[in-house]
């Protein structure tokens, strides 16, 4: 267990963090060194690829968009800078995620397109593979979020959650989607792979 916590004041950009790793062996509470960049949204869980957890990261709060993925390594508990694709512009934002067991970047470009990239080999700013593009309407009707959640058994095609409402196939071939259809599924739900 990673607890990270940020305190910041909105009339500057002061802001302090503490970070602490709970050992299951010692059943105890470590303090580590403290995150040394600024959370770009507070209060997001990390996101476990490759053995460490990721968050999207600013060097200052005032930031409204952010470029930069912070890796916390659970083996050696050491912070590092993962680079990040080629991509983005100022009219989009960024989401991290894990697909296949590979770290991906989700780049939004509100109600107008979403890119899911894929870092093949971890580590490596040249493996990062832009693996599609959903446009609406055009591809899956008008979406506020949509998040890759799983390939099927085949590898062709990726079974994508949209607006924490409904999920779909897509298929990277054909560009298409179908609905899956869930009996007794809740309204609103929010998807996650363990």
């Amino acid at each position: 267990i990673v607890r990270l916590v940020q305190f910041f004041a909105k009339d500057n950009d002061l802001w302090e963090s503490k970070v602490k790793v709970y050992s299951l062996k010692n059943d105890s509470w470590n303090r580590v060194q403290d995150c040394p960049y600024y959370l770009y949204k507070p209060c997001s869980f990390g996101t476990l690829a490759s053995g460490a957890l990721h968050w999207l990261v600013n060097p200052k709060v005032e930031s409204d968009r952010t470029n930069l993925i912070l890796a916390f390594d659970l083996t050696v508990e050491e912070y590092r800078l993962v680079p990040p694709p080629d991509f983005c512009d100022k009219n989009s934002s960024m989401d991290v995620g894990v697909l296949g067991g590979c770290l991906t970047i989700l780049c939004h470009r509100y109600r107008h397109r979403l890119d899911v990239w894929v870092m093949k080999e971890y580590g490596v700013k040249d493996s990062w593979m832009k693996l599609f593009s959903v446009t609406q309407p055009e591809t899956i009707r008008l979406f506020d979020y949509v998040r890759p959640v799983a390939y099927s058994k085949s590898g062709g095609e990726v079974l994508v959650g949209k607006d924490l409402k409904k999920l779909v196939w897509y298929d990277l071939n054909k560009k298409r989607v179908r609905n899956v259809r869930i009996l007794g599924a809740p309204d609103m739900f929010d998807l996650d792979i363990c």
